[in-house]
């Protein structure tokens, strides 16, 4: 019961985490998180979705575009060009490479795939968020969750224009 409370309560705090950061949080062993997360999925009280290769867990009722958006900002590369396209709309491919310090074909990639997903979308040979008023919020919203993951300190605030 004590397990399931914590483990509840690291995923509430921090919405999106993996496997074995909620077990870095909890102290939990393998076997005790599978088993106790298994139950609480079970009975409705977190969910879990699969982004990539890891399953990511959520309070229940989290909606499924904050999700997503969440578990994206948890991913260094992609948040850094969330952030940037976030502060930048518009901003062409060289820029982003340049500005980040990323090679080519690192961020033609990951552009590619938040195409994919439809987080961004190309116009006139630059890239804009889909929904940069739902990254704002998702960001606002989050700030304490992922303050220890964005980069650097000021990121977070330079790029919601405060």
């Amino acid at each position: 019961m004590e397990a399931r409370r914590r483990i509840y309560e690291v995923i509430t705090s921090f919405p999106g985490l993996h496997f074995r950061e909620i077990q870095r949080r909890t102290r939990l062993g393998n076997g005790s998180l599978k088993y106790n997360l298994g139950v609480l999925e079970r009975r409705g009280v977190i969910e879990s979705e699969r982004h990539g290769r890891m399953r990511r867990y959520y309070p229940r009722g989290m909606a499924r575009d904050e999700r997503k958006l969440l578990a994206l900002l948890h991913l260094g590369t992609v948040r850094r060009i969330l952030i940037f396209l976030l502060a930048h709309p518009g901003a062409r491919h060289g820029e982003i490479t340049r500005v980040l310090r990323l090679s080519p074909s690192t961020v033609s990639w990951h552009l590619r795939k938040l195409v994919e997903h439809g987080v961004v979308r190309e116009s006139r040979g630059g890239y804009l968020l889909a929904d940069s008023e739902a990254l704002r919020r998702t960001l606002e919203v989050h700030r304490s969750t992922l303050a220890e993951v964005l980069e650097p300190p000021g990121a977070l605030r330079e790029s919601m224009g405060r």
